[in-house]
């Protein structure tokens, strides 16, 4: 059998110079677009957030400028790899979607969420939840989650004391159990990383964010514009929530 020929490439093809300029200017007009996109958008924030760095900021950064400042307030300090990575990760993604998506950024802050309906988790499940979400930080032992009519009576071990508090429903709808939980990291583990809500954390419906960062750092990204400012109360479930005057309505 005789040696095969040696085939040339085919050239390839050249684009038509009527394609190229079509697709010139559609990325022109997209460009357009993005560029009017941005000045309406940040002629909104400022009519209606005149002094706050975050809104000032935010519209016309990038993912690398956003992750400079969670890596200068030092929130990232003590983080175990993985949940770093996961950060900058959602970090990324945020910023390649569409620019009014940034305005949620500091959603790539949260460790855990939490869902308050009766489908949600219940009490115990969440503490199992937020030792995952501490990597390990708080992980308490004896939990025991017993129904007194319509509350519930959860308990658990933490170090060298024990925790308790009634709370509403069968499923997870009372915050006080943040402050139970950030009250025996204070006591028992002398813990500066304590739960708190992240700022405009209410995703959607009856799903909240939460996050576990130490105040000290929450107030250094707050002044670094990492969330909004009229949303940046220090919110550590300092004390005890009155139940009558808190409610959701999710309606």
């Amino acid at each position: 059998m005789g040696a095969r020929k040696a085939t040339r490439a085919r050239p390839a093809k050249k684009m038509p110079a009527r394609a190229l300029k079509s697709k010139s200017a559609a990325r022109s007009t997209e460009s357009a677009q993005d560029a009017a996109r941005l000045a309406a958008l940040m002629k909104e924030a400022a009519k209606e957030h005149p002094k706050d760095a975050f809104y000032k900021s935010i519209l016309d950064s990038s993912a690398a400028d956003y992750t400079a400042k969670i890596e200068k307030s030092g929130w990232l300090d003590g983080m175990p790899a993985p949940f770093q990575a996961n950060v900058r990760k959602s970090v990324q993604e945020c910023f390649a979607a569409p620019r009014d998506i940034r305005l949620r950024a500091m959603s790539s802050l949260s460790t855990f969420s939490v869902e308050f309906n009766d489908f949600g988790e219940t009490y115990t499940e969440l503490l199992e939840t937020i030792s995952k979400a501490t990597w390990g930080v708080f992980a308490p032992t004896e939990i025991t989650e017993r129904r007194v009519g319509n509350d519930v009576k959860l308990s658990f071990r933490w170090k060298t004391k024990k925790y308790s508090r009634s709370l509403n429903g069968g499923r997870v709808s009372d915050l006080n159990v943040f402050w139970l939980v950030n009250r025996a990291l204070r006591e028992c583990s002398g813990q500066k990383r304590l739960v708190c809500p992240v700022p405009l954390g209410i995703v959607q419906d009856d799903w909240v964010e939460q996050t576990f960062v130490a105040p000290a750092v929450f107030a250094r990204a707050a002044a670094l514009g990492l969330f909004p400012k009229e949303d940046s109360v220090n919110r550590f479930y300092d004390e005890p929530i009155d139940l009558p005057d808190f409610d959701f309505d999710f309606d």
